[in-house]
């Protein structure tokens, strides 16, 4: 009988350790950058190029729990964020939905750092039941100084990374593309 009572305790102290102590995974966004890719892969000083950043996250995490996704993008010294131009992909093109992000300059680098916050608003016709989402950011970049290799970089986050001139991201995606002398 004390066997048992005791067998019985361990298993009430297992069972209730076990749900006390795990994390739930709806707590996180588990955002991932898949890929990036470009309208064009050579543009010239003055032109611009479609940018798409493709990333997934857990839906659950976002539309049930109301987490914010962060997803961060530096773009090159010779590239420029032309403004008003940043939408999340919809189901269809009149479902596209416009976004803003903090933009970060920095004079050292000359590099800008992009970061958006994306709430369940911005995601909604990116839901999948399934429980993963896969979403679509695109914006257009335009060209400012000749270079062979202008680098764009994203890192997606259920933490908000905040980007300084002085840190370094460590992306998820990287591309680059030609701009070329006029």
């Amino acid at each position: 009988m004390k066997l048992s009572l005791q067998l019985f305790a361990a298993i009430i102290g297992l069972v209730v350790c076990t749900a006390g102590c795990s994390s739930d995974d709806n707590d996180f966004v588990n955002a991932d950058v898949v890929r990036i890719n470009l309208s064009d892969s050579t543009i010239a000083v003055g032109e611009g190029s479609v940018v798409a950043v493709e990333f997934s996250f857990s839906s659950n995490a976002v539309f049930s729990n109301e987490k914010t996704l962060y997803l961060v993008i530096r773009l090159d010294s010779s590239l420029m964020l032309r403004e008003g131009t940043s939408e999340i992909d919809g189901f269809t093109s009149s479902a596209d939905k416009s976004v803003g992000a903090q933009i970060t300059e920095c004079p050292e680098s000359g590099e800008t750092i992009l970061l958006y916050a994306l709430d369940r608003f911005d995601l909604d016709e990116a839901d999948n039941p399934s429980g993963d989402a896969d979403a679509r950011l695109n914006f257009t970049i335009d060209g400012i100084a000749a270079d062979s290799e202008a680098i764009i970089s994203a890192r997606a986050d259920d933490e908000n990374l905040m980007q300084s001139c002085e840190t370094s991201l460590v992306p998820e995606a990287v591309t680059s593309l030609i701009v070329a002398g006029v």
